[in-house]
């Protein structure tokens, strides 16, 4: 295993695993931040969106390794763990819109926080999950007889 850390002369995927790692990072370290902060404390139910942090923040630091590593399995790693955080988040995202389905405010305690519950778990799914077809895509993308930048 030899490590590159120069940004010259890559392919396209290490650009992509670049921005597909850092966002994750980024992403994650941002929900854990504003879900402690508003979320926390508002609900009634149990709250495991740590578990979704762990497995992005992890995808992220998988992929970012394997952007200067090039290790074959590592995107794949890297996207099991996405794919489990998407899933937890998803999970997760349940409450917060059965309580705006129903207009009955069950599981978050204050019926004005559920619009900015359900709004912050949306718009964190939705950026993971495009994060997620990224790594996806990432996955059967050429690595090897790509045209260098």
């Amino acid at each position: 295993m030899k490590l590159n850390f120069s940004f010259k002369n890559r392919p396209f995927t290490f650009y992509l695993k670049f921005a597909s790692g850092a966002l994750s990072i980024l992403l994650s370290l941002v929900f854990f931040i504003l879900e402690c902060v508003i979320v926390r404390g508002h609900i009634s139910f149990a709250d495991l969106s740590h578990i979704t942090f762990i497995f992005t923040f992890l995808s992220g630091v998988v992929m970012l390794f394997d952007a200067f590593a090039e290790i074959s399995f590592l995107p794949l790693v890297a996207t099991i763990f996405l794919a489990l955080g998407v899933g937890q988040h998803l999970f997760m995202s349940c409450y917060p819109y059965a309580d705006l389905g129903t207009g009955v405010p069950f599981f978050v305690d204050d019926g004005s926080l559920l619009v900015i519950v359900s709004n912050l778990f949306t718009i964190f799914l939705v950026g993971f999950a495009i994060l997620l077809v990224v790594d996806i895509l990432i996955n059967f993308m050429d690595q090897k007889t790509e045209k260098r930048i």
